[in-house]
């Protein structure tokens, strides 16, 4: 795994990350319901397709006005 801070902000916009207090590789034994509240939330969401030229063209644009300030 690689630490949440190094994976691109793009690569993360459909991802889901769930922190689950406490717990260890045997959650989904010792406590089932925190386990699959996540995987059902994620699950039952819509994926959603990005249009990622758009989202570049964005993000370039409002670097530009930043830098235009």
């Amino acid at each position: 795994m690689l630490p949440w801070s190094t994976t691109s902000s793009s690569a993360r916009s459909n991802a889901n990350l769930a922190v689950l207090p406490n717990a260890t590789h045997a959650v989904p034994y010792d406590d089932p319901k925190l386990f699959n509240e996540p995987i059902d939330r994620f699950l039952n969401t819509p994926f959603k397709k990005r249009d990622r030229v758009a989202d570049l063209v964005a993000s370039l644009e409002k670097i530009a006005a930043e830098k235009a300030k």
